[in-house]
């Protein structure tokens, strides 16, 4: 893996919580009065959490273990239905990433070179690697960040 994708990874628990950590609480479940252009859905600011939380586990660091584990696994993504579910606090939320993402790191630093070139299917982005699978996990961090500018943009508009 290129060093740039495994540093973004490392990086991005406090990236995510310095972006997080500079809203209002009065922010965190705010809704603008139109969606049009966000780039994470119709999705609040806390409601992001529990999706980066939700997709580290349930989807990463699943998808990553299978394509380790079994042949050329096709791996169905399903939508992640944590929006609204659970009563964490952001500051545990963000303290429940940091740890998963830790945990995903781990795996990744171990890999040797077959390993990262092992096939999956992903759904609709059909063949890929392992390899791929991180560069997919980089581009929904960036994603995330994109999302709580966006909020933090219609909340200055409000």
């Amino acid at each position: 893996m290129h060093l740039v994708t495994f540093t973004a990874l490392a990086e991005f628990p406090d990236r995510l919580e310095a972006h997080f950590k500079v809203l209002p609480t009065e922010l965190y479940d705010w809704r603008p009065p139109s969606w049009a252009s966000s780039p994470c859905g119709e999705l609040t600011a806390i409601q992001q959490l529990r999706v980066i939380k939700a997709q580290e586990i349930e989807r990463f660091q699943v998808c990553i273990s299978r394509a380790l584990l079994e042949e050329k696994p096709d791996i169905r993504v399903e939508a992640i239905d944590a929006v609204e579910a659970g009563d964490e606090s952001a500051e545990d939320l963000l303290k429940i990433f940091r740890e998963a993402r830790k945990r995903t790191l781990s795996i990744l630093e171990g890999l040797n070179d077959e390993q990262w070139k092992r096939a999956v299917i992903l759904g609709d982005h059909g063949e890929t690697t392992v390899l791929g699978l991180v560069h997919f996990l980089s581009s929904h961090d960036l994603t995330q960040l994109a999302g709580l500018q966006w909020l933090q943009g219609e909340a200055n508009l409000a």
